[in-house]
């Protein structure tokens, strides 16, 4: 191998050895840092779904509380307060009906725990409805 082409190919042969030899030491450094970004990665993936279920959870919640709510002023149970009401005539308690037709108006007559005050506040939404109709 005196000639130049078998000393080019022996050279090439040496760089190709030196390269593995190269590689082989940068590879656990190459595994290290792509494990490192993937990890970094799954990270970010498990605090978004932790995020998700946490608004989800959120949501729920709020979403539970507003039936909760919604079953308290009822149109259903308002009119069975209003059966236990005396001092109303039939057609008050048909005008009863359209007052409650109101979320806002089911709230104030339910939350209401004067007795009186319900009825004086009740008469006085039928009368105002009884007079535009």
């Amino acid at each position: 191998m005196g000639s130049w082409e078998g000393q080019a190919r022996q050279l090439l042969l040496d760089e190709e050895e030196d390269d593995e030899e190269f590689f082989f030491l940068l590879l656990p450094a190459i595994l290290s840092f792509l494990s490192e970004e993937q990890s970094e990665t799954g990270a970010a993936i498990e605090s978004f779904v932790e995020f998700k279920r946490s608004t989800a959870a959120k949501t729920l919640e709020a979403l539970e509380e507003k039936k909760k709510h919604d079953e308290d002023f009822s149109i259903k149970k308002c009119l069975e307060e209003l059966d236990t009401i005396d001092g109303l005539t039939d057609e008050d308690r048909s005008y009863a009906m359209e007052v409650f037709e109101s979320g806002f108006n089911r709230e104030v007559f339910m939350s209401s725990k004067n007795h009186n005050v319900r009825l004086f506040w009740l008469k006085r939404e039928i009368k105002a409805l009884a007079a535009i109709m």
